[in-house]
């Protein structure tokens, strides 16, 4: 049975996150990867609008983060505040995200 069949990966959990979300956010590379492949929405926004993406780059996970932006997840989506996972990043002092994020 194909994965997409196997994880309700489009349907939010009780904290208004996908499990790529959670994936995202605990760096679970292992867990991101198959979800990404099997075709799991990585533009979906969780709490307070947050990305994948976004959550990331808060909790700093760097593999996340870099995962991500290759399966084409967007770098300047906003959250409900306005900022981007660059900024996020930024604010909680992940160092190593801001500069694979960083514009060059």
């Amino acid at each position: 049975m194909p994965l997409r069949d196997e994880w309700e990966f489009l349907e939010f959990t009780d904290s208004c996150r996908t499990p790529l979300h959670l994936a995202a956010e605990n760096g679970e590379i292992d867990l991101l990867t198959p979800l990404l492949k099997a075709g799991a929405d990585f533009e979906a926004q969780g709490v307070e609008k947050c990305s994948h993406l976004h959550v990331a780059a808060e909790e700093g996970r760097l593999d996340a983060v870099t995962a991500l932006p290759q399966a084409g997840a967007r770098l300047d989506v906003r959250e409900f505040h306005g900022r981007t996972p660059l900024r996020l990043a930024e604010l909680n002092d992940q160092i190593n995200v801001v500069i694979v994020v960083l514009p060059r």
